[in-house]
């Protein structure tokens, strides 16, 4: 992938302009890099990107969308397979096991965040439930935190959506 594939792919998930879910909002920022080793990190996120917390939601809920078969006429459904794996499996078995609701799938991923203005990392969790028909997505930031300590919040709050929406089901217990 190159330089401009990579930002332009960033663009279409929504990183950079603003989301629309507020008035006033701050946007991310895409640093242009000039060799490969910083391409490949960029594409990590570790180098050359600044994503807002709205904009990296909006990124989710668009995932969530194309999960649900609602995507943009470019898009090739078998592309986003491998990813909306990964993020089940994340929460199944990996870093965002404790975002694992009761009662019903999710998906998702944990991270860590340097801060513009603040010393140390920030952790956070983004993700999406059920994970197979998404309803909701979520994202916890926890200043000061770490990612797996985000996800730890995200489960009871998730949970909480599923008893609400469904009030008649019994919740399954693990």
């Amino acid at each position: 992938m190159t330089a401009s594939e990579l930002a332009e792919t960033f663009h279409r998930a929504g990183f950079t302009s603003p989301t629309g879910l507020v008035s006033s909002e701050a946007v991310g920022h895409l640093a242009t890099p000039q060799s490969q080793a910083n391409l490949q990190l960029q594409a990590l996120g570790d180098w050359g990107i600044e994503v807002t917390p709205l904009e990296l939601l909006f990124a989710y809920r668009r995932l969530a969308l194309q999960r649900l078969g609602i995507q943009e006429p470019r898009s090739n459904p078998d592309f986003a397979r491998p990813v909306f794996q990964g993020l089940e499996r994340s929460v199944l078995y990996g870093a965002a096991h404790a975002a694992q609701p009761l009662g019903i799938s999710a998906a998702g991923k944990t991270g860590t965040a340097s801060g513009m203005n603040q010393p140390g990392s920030h952790g956070f969790f983004v993700g999406y439930a059920p994970a197979e028909k998404p309803e909701i997505v979520l994202l916890v930031y926890l200043e000061h935190g770490r990612g797996t300590d985000a996800a730890a919040v995200a489960a009871p709050v998730l949970t909480a959506y599923f008893l609400l929406s469904r009030p008649d089901k019994p919740v399954p217990r693990h």
